[in-house]
């Protein structure tokens, strides 16, 4: 096999542990995978050889003195390099906010612009089934002991105090691809933030009312 570079590598190794995690109960693991390596294999030498001859530039908003919030929604997060990953960038962008994996999984980041823009750059870029940033706020960016007496206020700045995965798992299910999100826990996390609108702009539906 040709030595590969760090992020081809790095793309192998999230194909195929997401390939493992779908497989269905009681499929003969290692045969399956064994014989996806040989169909995908000349994937990643072309990979390989487009890497090598280009650089993908990251698209900067010159808005680099407000704050946003991007709201993501991908079909799944399950692969723990992506999930490792979010919570890196997140931490070296100075961005609070949360990440929910599971199925499907949830994304918010928030902070100045240009930060929050360049992790959407770096997230999108990697390899996934279906991920779109649904929903985008912009603000003014809060003023040095910037106070807001209501939720609607908070909601013009930041509203999580750091970033965190997040661990709302409906009931029987556990890790992997059997982790589902609580629908009902989630809508309560975000109606307590002032957030309840992005419900339905993220999943589609309303919800069922939080007790």
């Amino acid at each position: 096999m040709d030595r590969w570079d760090r992020d081809v590598q790095r793309h192998f190794n999230e194909d195929l542990e997401e390939l493992i995690i779908e497989m269905e109960k009681g499929e003969v693991c290692i045969l399956n995978a064994i014989q996806w390596v040989q169909e995908n294999l000349v994937k990643y030498k072309v990979d390989q050889k487009k890497n090598v001859a280009q650089v993908v530039p990251v698209v900067k908003s010159k808005e680099s003195n407000k704050f946003t919030r991007l709201w993501i929604h991908s079909h799944h997060i399950y692969s723990k390099f992506k999930r490792r990953d979010i919570l890196d960038w997140s931490g070296d962008m100075k961005l609070t906010g949360f990440s929910l994996p599971g199925k499907p999984g949830i994304v918010c980041v928030e902070g100045r612009t240009s930060d929050a823009e360049e992790f959407w750059n770096r997230l999108r870029r990697l390899n996934w089934k279906k991920i779109s940033c649904k929903h985008r706020e912009d603000y003014p960016f809060p003023v040095d002991g910037w106070n807001p007496a209501t939720l609607e206020e908070k909601r013009m700045g930041p509203c999580f105090s750091g970033f965190e995965e997040l661990n709302l798992a409906a009931r029987g299910f556990g890790t992997g691809r059997d982790y589902h999100m609580d629908f009902g826990l989630f809508k309560k996390f975000l109606e307590e933030r002032g957030l309840t609108d992005i419900f339905k702009v993220l999943l589609g539906v309303e919800g069922k009312p939080s007790s």
